[in-house]
């Protein structure tokens, strides 16, 4: 189940560039690969792909700035990050993180300009302490294991996560209700929950087990 998950999102990925490049990060010493994420960023072009190898641990703090897929270059293994994730959002920007680790916290800062513009950050069986998205960022936080961890966002859709600490729906831009926010399947830790001050969004909130 969980490689046909990574595949979708895969081919979905390539949707939006024909020209789509595929990146790779390990510590082979092959020509055309990367040691480092950090140097695979900046070498990446909008709409490309870096797989990130499992073996072994990224100690570096990543900073996305425009269209790209981090994946793990190993279908169920997740890739290991010692630090931080911070996407720098942009209208109509989309970003996919699948099968990634991170010792520390995942920020997306604002995406957009307004409902019809934003960025859409796609978070998919990965693990982090805690993730906060700003105004105009559609987060797809899917089939996650939060490790406790804290989620605040604004817009977009939290489904079948583990282990959720907090999930806080915090104030949108007050730009008028335009989209509808998904809380579905989720586990949450005991005494923890979902919590929110928003009037900007509908609802659609099912089948969560918070003990």
């Amino acid at each position: 189940m969980m490689k046909n998950i990574i595949t979708t999102i895969l081919f979905l990925s390539t949707i939006y560039s024909a020209t789509a490049a595929d990146i790779y990060v390990n510590n082979s010493g092959q020509s055309g690969t990367y040691t480092t994420i950090t140097l695979a960023l900046a070498a990446a072009a909008p709409g490309d792909r870096i797989f990130v190898s499992p073996y072994g641990d990224y100690t570096e703090n990543l900073t996305i700035f425009q269209d790209v897929t981090l994946a793990s270059a190993v279908a169920g293994t997740n890739f290991s990050v010692v630090g931080t994730l911070t996407v720098q959002g942009a209208p109509n920007m989309d970003v996919r993180i699948i099968g990634g680790e991170f010792s520390g916290s995942i920020t997306c800062t604002t995406g957009g300009t307004g409902l019809n513009t934003k960025a859409d950050v796609y978070i998919t069986e990965s693990n982090f302490s805690s993730l906060s998205a700003q105004d105009f960022i559609r987060i797809h936080l899917l089939f996650c294991n939060l490790a406790g961890g804290t989620v605040s966002i604004r817009h977009g859709e939290v489904r079948g996560n583990t282990d959720f600490g907090n999930l806080s729906i915090t104030d949108g831009p007050n730009a008028g209700v335009g989209d509808t926010l998904f809380i579905v399947g989720n586990t949450f830790r005991e005494n923890k929950g979902i919590s929110w001050q928003n009037d900007d969004n509908y609802f659609w909130i099912a089948n969560n087990r918070i003990l």
